[in-house]
């Protein structure tokens, strides 16, 4: 690649050259300004299309059954689903269950430490629980119980699995709808999400209580 390049720029120093590439440089420079405004207007457009996408896909979900494969129009299984979680969020004491369900095999062979970042979002007024660890069934219900068991509210929250990793984004506060203030507590729950996710990982797939 160098020596093709070398090549390249050895060719453009030619005197036969010289005029076509003056005025490349010369329309290059000419441009400049069209071009700043060109890669405004998309970085723009990309922060508008996000904004959107969050906007109108915030409170839904898409889910999956244990293969990957989407549910799609199979109206009993989706009944149920709406059904069971109504239920179910109409009791939260009772959030206590076990998940039944095998990790799946490409991920046993994957050791992803857990990582978690907790910062404050003074404009919204919450607090922002950044967790990295590795995807396995009943990781949102674990993290969920750690949430109800520091008193803490979840607002919103961004979810995002990429290969064996997890990577999800919770906007929580307090019972009175402020954000986190005391150091004290941000450490505890950051070393409860991180030992509490790290020992589940290490369990038996096959039954784990959350």
């Amino acid at each position: 690649a160098a020596c093709l390049l070398a090549r390249v720029l050895r060719v453009l120093k030619s005197p036969k050259f010289a005029e076509a590439v003056k005025l490349f440089s010369l329309s290059l420079s000419l441009s400049i300004p069209a071009l700043s405004i060109l890669f405004f207007f998309n970085i723009l457009g990309i922060i508008l299309m996000g904004s959107l996408v969050f906007f109108f896909e915030s409170g839904k979900y898409s889910i999956r059954d244990e293969n990957g494969t989407p549910i799609g129009n199979d109206w009993p299984r989706i009944e149920y689903i709406r059904k069971t979680l109504t239920e179910t969020l109409k009791q939260p004491e009772n959030f206590g269950a076990t998940v039944s369900r095998r990790m799946p095999r490409r991920h046993k062979h994957f050791d992803v430490p857990t990582q978690v970042m907790i910062s404050n979002d003074i404009v919204n007024d919450r607090s922002v629980v950044e967790v990295q660890t590795l995807d396995r069934p009943g990781l949102l219900a674990h993290i969920g119980r750690i949430f109800v068991q520091f008193e803490l509210l979840v607002q919103n929250a961004r979810i995002a699995t990429l290969g064996e990793k997890a990577e999800d984004v919770f906007f929580v506060t307090d019972l009175e709808g402020q954000p986190v203030s005391d150091p004290e507590l941000c450490q505890r729950l950051q070393a409860t999400l991180k030992q509490e996710l790290d020992d589940y990982s290490k369990t038996d797939p096959m039954s784990v209580t959350i």
